[in-house]
């Protein structure tokens, strides 16, 4: 073999057995792939536990955030055309639009493109709840002819308008790490 060939594939070879890119200082998140129905998401932190008592959802997870649950899960996962798939979240928003309890209009964020060339879309709510305000989410993320539906909720506790804004913003900042990452 020549030197220039050798050269080359020692290359390639090393290439190939580079470890994965590294994540940021203090980066904890962690990734959950489910082989049947094929996804994967990517969880904010280890404070993320898998969640094993059976129930509807394919996947699910919890962590708490000011001391408080947050809940996160894949409900379904099913063969759609773009059609398809923009009617479902049409119809997510009409249906969080009929909670009782609500406070103000669930809100329907344009949808986004992802990484990969589909589409997400987000479906928010905030609701009055025993011992506090609720925050839900819905995301329903289109590729490849495929949509995956996650769902979030937050409940949140505080009591002053200072701290529920907070609160607020730490749920809204987690589901749209949790939405985002959806593969």
């Amino acid at each position: 073999m020549s030197k220039a060939r050798w050269l080359t594939l020692a290359a390639v070879m090393c290439v190939a057995a580079a470890p994965p890119a590294k994540r940021g200082r203090g980066d904890t998140s962690w990734e959950h792939t489910s082989r049947e129905p094929v996804f994967s998401i990517r969880l904010p932190s280890i404070a993320w536990k898998r969640s094993d008592r059976p129930g509807p959802m394919l996947a699910s997870f919890h962590a708490f955030s000011w001391g408080t649950p947050v809940l996160a899960g894949v409900t379904s996962v099913r063969r759609q055309t773009l059609a398809e798939f923009r009617a479902v979240v049409k119809d997510a928003k009409a249906e969080a639009d009929k909670l009782d309890g609500r406070i103000g209009p669930a809100t329907l964020e344009a949808e986004e493109p992802t990484p990969e060339g589909g589409l997400r879309a987000f479906v928010f709510t905030l609701e009055k709840a025993d011992g506090g305000e609720v925050f839900t989410g819905q995301a329903f993320i289109w590729n490849a002819g495929r949509t995956v539906r996650v769902i979030f909720e937050g409940q949140g506790k505080a009591m002053s308008r200072f701290f529920k804004a907070r609160e607020k913003a730490e749920f809204d900042k987690l589901s749209r790490a949790v939405f985002r990452s959806v593969r």
